[in-house]
């Protein structure tokens, strides 16, 4: 008999998390293969105890065996209408209404919670993506009436989603919507064209700026400035229909998250671009790596400041960054990262370093108010 149940997150339940995460990674791993950040038990029980985000996991299993599971993510900070939905079943038990069951539960406890704006993702490997065409897209109609859809189209992208892929076809008959698609790409940390991409690009900040490069926590000095550009980066990124509030960064915060990292198993290589006139952090480029996956170097994100645009801070800064990684990580293999195509000055400087497009990432959005599809 299967049985369904909120697993508490403690070092108690972490042979349950174990299954709980090998099929989250099972799942990852087939889209994008070595470059998938698998998931740990270490990682989840460090989020779980973050006060910035609380996490509850649902459980589906049978004789001991976990056939899926339903993670509640709920920012405590902004974003306190949003809950964020991750489910997972075990390929060999899907069509048994598992997923049905977790998703029925996992919507009521979002609503129990006061969460109404409901996110979920689904991974596309890129070679199942359709490129953007004369297709029918859900809801058109023609002749007057609905027509069934060849493939479904995400905002701010020309790639279309094929609409017979069972994730599609499973978020949208509980009433998601395409929200926005990120492209996972990824790049051979020591390739040539790595190569390339340093020589071709300064090593060093034009006049009037310098780089700050470090590991793990950000100097005390850049702090407050470092936290201000954070501060923005949600503001200026394509987010398609997937609109949040913005996040106001503090020192405090900052702190919290370096040390939630640290907790997770990770270590972080950042650089900085300090405008000297002013302080202020103009440009800043993060990677993370862990020792349970010594090939793999995640990037976590680049921002330039608007006003420090158009001076080729966004390649200088992450030159300097792909420098200190080597640096730091020899065992590495590749980078990985992600970034919406609407994002087109990003993708233009991450296509010269030499990432290729590996998958996309497709978030889901629907509110707790909406009929089911």
């Amino acid at each position: 008999m299967i049985t369904y149940s909120w697993t508490p997150l403690s070092e108690d339940s972490t042979a349950l998390l174990e299954q709980v995460c090998a099929l989250h990674n099972a799942e990852a791993r087939t889209h994008v293969g070595d470059a998938a950040s698998l998931l740990t038990p270490r990682a989840l029980l460090a989020s779980a105890a973050s006060p910035d985000m609380e996490i509850r996991v649902l459980v589906a299993s049978e004789d001991g065996q976990v056939l899926g599971s339903a993670e509640v993510w709920a920012p405590l900070l902004e974003n306190r209408q949003l809950g964020v939905v991750d489910l997972v079943v075990a390929p060999e038990r899907r069509r048994e209404g598992i997923g049905t069951a977790l998703a029925t539960e996992a919507l009521a406890e979002c609503q129990r919670m006061g969460r109404t704006t409901i996110d979920s993702y689904t991974s596309h490997r890129q070679d199942t993506l359709v490129p953007g065409g004369d297709t029918v897209n859900a809801g058109d109609e023609a002749d007057g009436e609905t027509q069934p859809a060849a493939s479904i189209s995400v905002p701010e992208t020309t790639w279309r989603l094929p609409a017979e892929d069972p994730s599609v076809a499973f978020a949208r008959s509980w009433g998601f919507r395409p929200a926005l698609m990120e492209r996972v790409s990824t790049l051979e940390l020591f390739s040539p064209a790595a190569d390339e991409f340093l020589a071709a690009t300064p090593s060093s900040a034009p006049e009037g700026y310098r780089t700050v490069t470090y590991e793990d926590a950000a100097p005390e000095e850049h702090a407050e400035a470092l936290c201000t550009l954070l501060s923005i980066f949600a503001d200026d990124i394509p987010v398609g229909e997937a609109t949040t509030e913005s996040e106001i960064w503090t020192p405090e915060r900052l702190r919290r998250t370096e040390e939630r990292l640290r907790s997770q198993g990770r270590t972080t290589v950042d650089t900085l671009i300090i405008h000297e006139a002013t302080g202020a952090v103009a440009a800043q480029t993060s990677y993370a790596w862990k020792k349970e996956q010594p090939h793999l170097v995640q990037q976590r994100g680049t921002v330039v400041a608007r006003e420090h645009r158009g001076r080729g801070l966004g390649a200088i800064v992450k030159r300097a960054n792909l420098a200190a990684a080597r640096a730091a990580w020899p065992e590495g293999r590749v980078i990985v990262t992600e970034n919406s195509d609407h994002n087109v000055h990003m993708l233009r400087i991450n296509s010269a370093m030499g990432f290729a497009a590996a998958a996309a990432d497709v978030a889901w959005r629907r509110t707790l108010d909406e009929e089911r599809g």
